[in-house]
């Protein structure tokens, strides 16, 4: 069966130079996990770094991407994700 993803849930990626070098200081910030990963939306990953992807690039990230299934609400007033429950 094959598995679906919507461009609104969260994804878990991680950075590389080329990467960070693109966020801003308070971008890194409002998505930076303890583990050094950034959580955010998959349409936010594809707004932030879709000019630097392209075939043949050095893409800005690891391209094994995770799944985060476990944020149940966004708040889409200003962007950001809040976990519930």
């Amino acid at each position: 069966m094959a598995k679906t993803i919507n461009i609104n849930d969260f994804v878990l990626i991680s950075m590389n130079r080329a990467g960070l070098s693109t966020l801003t200081v308070k971008e890194h910030d409002s998505f930076a996990q303890k583990d050094g990963r950034l959580k955010m939306q998959l349409w936010q990953v594809m707004q932030t770094f879709g000019s630097q992807l392209y075939l043949g690039c050095f893409p800005p990230f690891e391209t094994t991407i995770e799944l985060c299934e476990d944020v149940k609400e966004v708040n889409l007033e200003d962007g950001m994700w809040e976990e519930v429950g």
